[in-house]
């Protein structure tokens, strides 16, 4: 690991030689934090989410028949309760993902899950099953339209948050806010063609791609609009928190040697 000082910001480089590597399919994280709606201020990509979850769940399946414990069995007992197959109604067609975090005011804040189905067919049949499963326990349901949505529902968490979660053509998305939604949806502006993702993601350098991104501005914006920065504690941090712009980071494998670098920007 080292690490380098800069005028304009600093960054961390690290990296491991002899992992093991993965036999599961890497995907795309950084391509799918590209496609996040371009006003977003935090993002994170994914590569392969559907496989990678399964892996995990080998993993703690061998660990878990050491301590007596039959992942398959509780899989089993899950989709008699619920009616979902883990495997079927979710794992199998999820491909590259992206957590996004929007907005700078109280209203117009939200975010969400997209997901690159493999299969829409079957994206749209687990989402009926979990709107189903929501119905069986009391919740509101409510079917969700427009953008090209297929098929979708929303429904609303505390505080009257309504929560979406649709498919739409090759698409899932799980948005909080109606506004975090069609932005997920529309595609028309996108992270990757931000200059402030553009400019952050070119000092990553080596090749590297952006999985990870962040923006200070928008966030200050946001403490704003709920007053919290004229608050005695706040005020102490600030001048702190606006000396930084951006971080990014990312990383890549080449045989048996993988890389990463986070490169935190300041003014």
């Amino acid at each position: 690991m080292g690490a380098d000082a800069q005028a304009d910001g600093f960054q961390v480089t690290f990296a491991s030689v002899g992992s093991k590597a993965s036999t599961v399919d890497a995907g795309d994280g950084p391509g799918a934090l590209a496609a996040v709606p371009g006003d977003s201020w935090l993002g994170i990509g994914v590569g392969n989410l559907g496989g990678r979850v399964q892996d995990a769940l080998k993993q703690i399946g061998q660990a878990g028949a050491f301590a007596g414990v039959n992942l398959d069995q509780l899989l089993a007992q899950l989709k008699a309760q619920s009616g979902i197959d883990l495997q079927a109604d979710l794992l199998d067609w999820m491909g590259d993902a992206a957590i996004f975090v929007r907005g700078t005011s109280v209203g117009d804040i939200g975010g969400g899950l997209i997901v690159h189905s493999k299969d829409p067919s079957a994206t749209q049949r687990g989402v009926a099953r979990i709107a189903k499963l929501l119905r069986r326990q009391g919740q509101t349901v409510t079917r969700a339209t427009g953008n090209g949505i297929d098929t979708g529902f929303s429904f609303k968490v505390s505080n009257g948050i309504e929560v979406f979660l649709v498919s739409a053509g090759d698409k899932f998305v799980a948005a909080v806010g109606r506004s975090a939604l069609d932005a997920a949806l529309s595609g028309k502006q996108t992270l990757g063609d931000s200059p402030g993702f553009q400019q952050a993601a070119s000092q990553l350098g080596d090749g590297l791609k952006p999985s990870v991104f962040f923006a200070m501005d928008p966030v200050l914006q946001l403490v704003d609009s709920v007053g919290a920065s004229s608050t005695g504690n706040f005020q102490q941090v600030e001048p702190y928190l606006k000396a930084f712009t951006t971080i990014v980071a990312g990383g890549k494998r080449s045989g048996d040697v993988s890389k990463g670098r986070i490169v935190i920007g300041v003014k």
